[in-house]
């Protein structure tokens, strides 16, 4: 292990493994606050009261202290499953994953610090937090997992007239990644800043707030700023990315009408963008605009016959109105098609869950293609994890439910996992632990007659009902 990490003898091995000691102590510099908070993850006192007394940032909210907890005990986690040692103690273990590490860190006092903790091995990034510094002492204000902070941060630094300050934090979060070419996909920020450019000030509050409005602690103050700006009319490429994160926002609040009323404008202004039309879709079928979603899927597939998204679209609007069998034709006219293969074998064998009767070969089949096509997907691993289930496969489910957790990471389960947990329990004769888990699927927020709610139902009225408890008999008075 010494060799691995560059040390040329035990001895330097050894001193470097003392050299951690301090990290139980008050950190002193930002380098070394990064290892002492992987250092107490690793002994499990990485907590929000341990966050509260002096290391994080007075400005850093609850729930981005609970994300920053929760990114340290998943790659605590990867390490230990990893196998890389014969799980020594906690102690060790953070020492040794230490030895491997080395810190890098940039800033100043008064911009801030990003402190990177890189493999000696490899060269790349393991880990990345960025640093304040308020009262004299040294405090974390994100994480590379936690984007909204770092928004919020270059707002508060522009509002200050503070720019530089503000446009490094934007640059530090840019780093990140490289923008998509299409401008209907991957991060609105990264379309929107470019590194190492001086940008102006309402470029920097749009891009801090295209950034903040990711949180849910402050997704209101960065709507407020976004509205503002699309007020102003800003050139097309700006105002796609804006109305791209409003969407975006108005879907996971619930706002399914004001996010089809956008996602309206953004079809206005370029109707022939494939990444657009399902999208579009799926946001009149939450707001309840049938019709006006199967016109809009009509027009598009008449339009380009040959493009596979109009044949999902219109399967999409039949399973919305109930049609699953007209849905099914949809999606079996597109699995000829390679691009569209991956999301219309995926929906397709779901909806084989809903047909009478079960096609289990055929839903199996689509499914480990969907899988197989698009293997990262949680979304099709769950319909793989609930077609095996269904076949009485209860062994491959198990295994293709472990993957879907593994995938989904510190993620809220999705529906599908809580149905599948009861599947799996009712064909053990687990029926109390079915009963339980098939309760905990959410209804839809918008009717769906293709939910796992839905599925969830049909089992729970399938089940012989609980028999009641019986009371316990009276004791005789002893008196």
């Amino acid at each position: 292990s010494y060799r691995i990490v560059g040390a040329k003898s035990m001895q330097q091995w050894t001193k470097h493994l003392r050299s951690t000691a301090h990290l139980d102590r008050s950190s002193p510099t930002p380098g070394s606050l990064l290892l002492r908070l992987l250092r107490l993850a690793f002994l499990g006192r990485l907590s929000a009261a341990t966050l509260k007394r002096g290391l994080a940032s007075a400005h850093m909210g609850l729930a981005a202290q609970k994300q920053l907890i929760q990114g340290f005990t998943k790659l605590v986690d990867a390490i230990r499953s990893k196998g890389m040692f014969s799980q020594p103690p906690p102690g060790t273990l953070a020492d040794m994953t230490i030895a491997y590490l080395k810190t890098k860190v940039d800033g100043s006092d008064r911009v801030g610090y990003r402190a990177r903790a890189i493999l000696r091995s490899t060269e790349k990034v393991f880990l990345t937090l960025f640093v304040v510094k308020e009262r004299g002492a040294y405090r974390i204000r994100a994480s590379s997992w936690i984007a909204g902070e770092m928004g919020i941060e270059a707002l508060a630094r522009a509002r200050r007239g503070d720019l530089a300050g503000a446009r490094r934090w934007l640059d530090w979060a840019r780093d990140t990644s490289d923008a998509p070419m299409s401008p209907y996909s991957g991060s609105t920020f990264e379309h929107l800043w470019e590194r190492r450019v001086k940008q102006g000030r309402k470029r920097i509050r749009i891009a801090a707030a295209l950034l903040a409005i990711s949180s849910k602690q402050h997704r209101k103050t960065a709507t407020k700023i976004l509205l503002r700006a699309l007020a102003r009319r800003p050139d097309r490429e700006v105002r796609i990315q804006i109305l791209r994160a409003l969407q975006s926002t108005y879907s996971a609040q619930g706002r399914f009408a004001d996010a089809a009323r956008v996602y309206g404008k953004l079809w206005r202004m370029s109707h022939r963008a494939r990444r657009l039309l399902l999208g579009y879709v799926v946001a009149l079928i939450s707001a309840r605009k049938l019709r006006k979603a199967l016109r809009v899927a009509r027009r598009y597939h008449k339009r380009y016959p040959t493009r596979w998204q109009g044949g999902v679209a219109l399967a999409m609007v039949a399973s919305a109105r109930g049609k699953l069998r007209e849905a099914a034709r949809h999606y079996d006219s597109v699995l000829g098609e390679n691009a569209g293969r991956a999301i219309a074998s995926n929906n397709r064998a779901w909806l084989e869950l809903f047909l009478r009767p079960f096609d289990a070969k055929r839903a199996l089949k689509l499914a480990r293609r969907a899988v197989n096509l698009n293997g990262s997907s949680t979304a099709s691993l769950d319909t793989l994890g609930n077609i095996q289930a269904e076949m009485g496969k209860l062994q491959a489910a198990r295994e293709t439910l472990n993957r879907t957790i593994s995938a989904l990471g510190w993620i809220k389960p999705r529906e599908h996992l809580w149905y599948l947990y009861g599947r799996i329990a009712e064909q053990l004769g687990l029926l109390p632990e079915a009963r339980a888990s098939y309760l905990r699927v959410p209804r839809p927020k918008s009717p769906d007659p293709t939910s796992a709610y839905k599925l969830a139902r049909r089992r729970l009225r399938s089940m012989p009902s609980p028999s009641p408890a019986r009371p316990a008999p009276a004791r005789a008075n002893s008196r």
